[in-house]
């Protein structure tokens, strides 16, 4: 039995024939398109300036590295959130520092951050859930908001912020792919001309550079994934749908009771994670956590467990089935039922449990 991916790319023929125009014209490396898809982004988006980098990693480290050039700044980040981005901050000299994660909205506690009065802050819309970001703002710190996993069209700030940056994702997992890479949209023009020296690279100058180019291939994917969004939102939406339709409301994570206009993973939350990704083995649909190492309390700061009780219970609890959009009519079919039979045994054993007690 083939297995369904958690993850697979929804790519066509007109990605290829981008792909192939680049291919024909000579020019591979960052150029034309390159630039044509920073200037889309930045429009789009609401923010003056954008830079394609190599990954959402790197546009994280580009952003702290030319904010803060020196290093040493104290970066608030939530403790459910990919370890990338903690190695992001390391690479750009600064002090990640650890706060729990909000089980409604996966983002970082905002009390607990003003709390520690970092430098910066990063607030991932983590599974295409939606951070309240508005609430760092205007604190005076340096706010990076992580879109590697929602991405919606024409999402604009209410009003620019010279300490408000936004990260995208093109990795093969995430919302739109070009296989690689990563974009920074900014509004500071010095930083965002410190942050282009970085990327470009001085051959001349002294300090040390970080070379993260984005090639003009990439692009031109990149490009025909960005103007099919809203089709990309619309099909995973259709699945969330039949999705919700089967699984009871109490075995969902809250988010996926609302409105979403930038849909991304679908959430189971409320049994053991263990055991659903262990079931979707046995029955060909990959079933993952959204974040698969676990809090990074875990890793560096376990003696402070605690402090991460939010953390710990979305490690424990929190699993993604798929609903990408290039799942075929059949594949999805099966993932329907799985998820039904999961609910339905779920719903056996309470009603089990219910019984002993009485």
């Amino acid at each position: 039995m083939n297995v369904i991916p958690h993850s697979r790319p929804c790519l066509g023929e007109e990605e290829a024939a981008a792909a192939a125009e680049v291919v024909r014209s000579g020019w591979l490396k960052g150029g034309p398109r390159r630039e044509e898809l920073e200037r889309v982004i930045a429009a789009d988006q609401g923010f003056a300036h954008a830079l394609a980098v190599t990954s959402c990693t790197q546009a994280v480290h580009l952003a702290l590295r030319a904010r803060f050039p020196e290093g040493g700044a104290r970066v608030v980040l939530p403790a459910y959130i990919c370890r990338s981005v903690w190695d992001a901050v390391k690479l750009a000299g600064c002090e990640p520092v650890l706060v729990d994660s909000c089980e409604s909205d996966l983002g970082p506690e905002l009390e607990t951050t003003m709390i520690l009065e970092p430098d910066a802050v990063i607030v991932a819309h983590l599974a295409g859930i939606r951070a309240p970001v508005e609430g760092f703002l205007g604190r005076g710190l340096f706010v990076i908001e992580d879109c590697a996993q929602r991405i919606q069209p024409g999402d604009r700030p209410a009003h620019p912020d010279p300490n408000h940056v936004r990260v995208f994702s093109f990795e093969a997992t995430k919302v739109i792919t070009c296989g690689e890479g990563g974009m920074l949209a900014l509004n500071d023009a010095e930083l965002a001309r410190v942050a282009r020296g970085l990327r470009d690279g001085d051959s001349e100058g002294a300090a040390t550079q970080a070379w993260l180019p984005f090639t003009d291939l990439q692009a031109a994917i990149a490009l025909v994934q960005w103007r099919r969004l809203p089709e990309l939102a619309l099909a995973r939406r259709r699945n969330m749908d039949r999705l919700r339709a089967v699984v009871p409301e109490n075995l969902l994570h809250p988010a996926m009771l609302k409105d979403n206009a930038a849909p991304f993973r679908f959430l189971l939350y409320g049994m053991f994670a263990g055991d659903l990704m262990l079931a979707g083995e046995r029955a060909g649909v990959a079933v993952r956590k959204p974040v698969g190492h676990g809090s990074l309390h875990t890793i560096y700061a376990p003696q402070n467990w605690r402090f991460f009780p939010g953390a710990a219970v979305l490690s424990h609890t929190l699993v993604s089935i798929p609903c990408q959009p290039s799942l075929r009519a059949d594949e999805m079919d099966r993932v329907v039922a799985f998820a039904a039979e999961q609910a339905a045994a779920v719903g056996e054993a309470a009603q089990s449990k219910a019984k002993e007690r009485t």
